[in-house]
């Protein structure tokens, strides 16, 4: 079952919304399908802007 944390790991930037400027919060946090050691961040802004990230996991 994917993990569904709402916390990024602690070398995760959280993006800032080029919308409004306010910092996103993490959404869904997923493994990739494929790769063992990446996971695929979600974020979102109250203003409804989204963004994502691939991040590798040591």
């Amino acid at each position: 079952m994917p993990s569904k944390s709402t916390s990024p790991p602690p070398d995760t930037k959280q993006p800032s919304c080029p919308a409004c400027g306010i910092a996103m919060r993490l959404e869904r946090r997923l493994p990739d399908p494929r790769y063992i050691n990446i996971q695929h961040m979600i974020f979102g802004c109250t203003c409804g802007w989204t963004s994502d990230q691939l991040i590798a996991e040591k």
